[in-house]
């Protein structure tokens, strides 16, 4: 994952890559960087990590950047607090993360994704607090119709 910034909107950006194989071997990873990039990119919602776009020819992901770290960095004293407010304590800042992180995943099953890897470390915060749902490397795109 690199931190990189976008030419047009002048905002940095997170950009996954992962070069198309040249080797038949290497190609079961490549279909896997694929499948997260189609799966980040059908989900539009607060609570999940954003796709700005997906150059798949390059082997390309580019996502918003999210300055407020991980859950797991959080909960190792790493980053920055955020979510807790005043008076309310930090039952109700593990609620409001909950909640975050299941609507995500709501949104991500809305589009048939099962993200098979739910884990402090792949819940990221917004500068503003919101908790998002990333990293859909592990996800299985289920089958609406079986």
């Amino acid at each position: 994952m690199y931190l990189a910034v976008d030419r047009v909107t002048d905002e940095q950006v997170a950009v996954k890559v992962v070069p198309p194989p040249i080797e038949p071997r290497a190609r079961e990873g490549y279909r896997r960087f694929l499948r997260e990039a189609r799966a980040v990119a059908a989900i539009r919602h607060p609570n999940v990590v954003a796709a700005r776009e997906v150059l798949e020819a390059e082997g390309l992901l580019v996502m918003e950047y999210l300055v407020g770290g991980t859950l797991e960095a959080r909960a190792e004293g790493a980053g920055p607090a955020g979510g807790a407010r005043p008076g309310g304590g930090p039952t109700r800042a593990a609620r409001k993360v909950l909640l975050e992180v299941v609507a995500g995943l709501a949104a991500a099953h809305a589009h048939g994704i099962i993200h098979r890897d739910v884990k402090p470390a792949n819940v990221f915060f917004a500068a503003t607090g919101e908790a998002k749902l990333g990293d859909f490397g592990a996800a299985h795109l289920q089958d609406l119709g079986a």
